[in-house]
């Protein structure tokens, strides 16, 4: 299991931007109706989904309950993915 640290949280970001991208997808949404549909800005999902842009606890809850997920499902297809790294 990785430590945190400068390198961790960077591809931590990028983690949770690939899950939200890909659960997005599955939803057949496009960033600028995720962003609609959230509240949120198009530019900010796609840095968030680029793992440019960290996410704030009320940003995820937004985007999960968008497409349909509660934020410890996402959190958990992080985690899964983290492990596999």
């Amino acid at each position: 299991m990785a430590t945190a640290g400068t390198d961790d949280h960077g591809s931590l970001a990028v983690t949770v931007g690939k899950v939200i991208a890909e659960e997005r997808r599955k939803q057949g949404l496009s960033q600028e109706a995720l962003a609609h549909r959230s509240g949120l800005h198009r530019n900010h999902i796609g840095l968030v989904e680029r793992g440019q842009k960290g996410l704030s606890v009320k940003a995820l809850f937004a985007i999960c309950s968008t497409i349909g997920l509660r934020p410890s499902e996402i959190l958990r297809l992080v985690e899964e993915s983290q492990t596999k790294l």
